[in-house]
């Protein structure tokens, strides 16, 4: 008949929903999770104009925004570590920014110039 459901799983609002995740832990209010619904980040089961949700659903949400170290776990610690957050002591390789030097007109540096007096002038009071 029906492919999807096998039984009928245990089904709670917005604010049940956001019970069963605090009692693991996860700070989170029921219209928080309304809004993740609404914005389309948490599946839901919609009957009759209200909104459903499974511990199917909880998990796949905490499972989407699962994020994972931006490094490796080995160079966490020493001069590895100084230079992924960019210690002046150990230089972390050549960094090229900007224009090459000679490039910019000076009609561009002046007005630069001229915008950066006028921001940072003091005001008159």
């Amino acid at each position: 008949m029906t492919e999807g459901l096998q039984a009928i799983p245990e089904m709670f609002d917005a604010e049940e929903a956001a019970e069963r995740l605090r009692a693991r832990g996860v700070k989170i209010t029921g219209p928080t999770i309304d809004n993740l619904r609404r914005a389309g980040e948490i599946g839901f089961i919609p009957i009759d104009k209200r909104f459903y949700f499974t511990e199917a659903i909880l998990i796949d949400y905490l499972n989407s925004v699962i994020v994972a170290p931006s490094y490796p776990a080995a160079s966490r610690s020493g001069s590895d570590r100084a230079g992924t957050i960019g210690s002046p002591s150990i230089p972390s390789g050549p960094t090229e920014t900007g224009a090459e030097p000679g490039t910019i007109p000076e009609h561009v540096k002046h007005a630069v110039s001229a915008l950066a007096e006028q921001t940072f002038r003091r005001r008159k009071r």
